[in-house]
């Protein structure tokens, strides 16, 4: 019998307010549970006080939309981003981001200058 223990993350909890540069590296193909979603919303939306400069999150990602960065791009907390790289590494089913999402984040975040795997495929 195999248990599963998946962390609960919480929005309103903060506890690295001084994060600058994070990196999130997922290898398991099969972590496309509704917990890569929520981690990747926790690291980029973060708490109020976060001020990220740099965002590589690799894992997953076939299930990202559009839908899923609005939010980010509304909240305002990503002015000071200045590199963002989403990387799939399910090679099978690609993400479905384009050109209007690049201009979306291009657009909420004034300082980026690094936008990286927002492919299709």
């Amino acid at each position: 019998m195999s248990t599963t223990v998946r962390p609960s993350i919480s929005l309103s909890s903060c506890r690295f307010c001084s994060l600058v540069d994070v990196s999130v590296r997922c290898l398991d193909p099969s972590a496309t549970s509704s917990s890569v979603p929520q981690i990747l919303l926790f690291i980029l939306l973060g708490c109020s006080s976060l001020v990220l400069r740099t965002a590589q999150y690799s894992a997953p990602l076939s299930w990202l939309r559009r839908q899923h960065l609005l939010p980010l791009c509304a909240s305002g907390r990503l002015s000071e981003l200045q590199m963002l790289v989403l990387a799939n590494t399910c090679a099978s089913e690609p993400m479905e981001l384009g050109l209007d999402c690049a201009e979306m984040l291009l657009e909420a975040c004034p300082e980026l200058c690094a936008l990286g795997n927002l492919r299709c495929g």
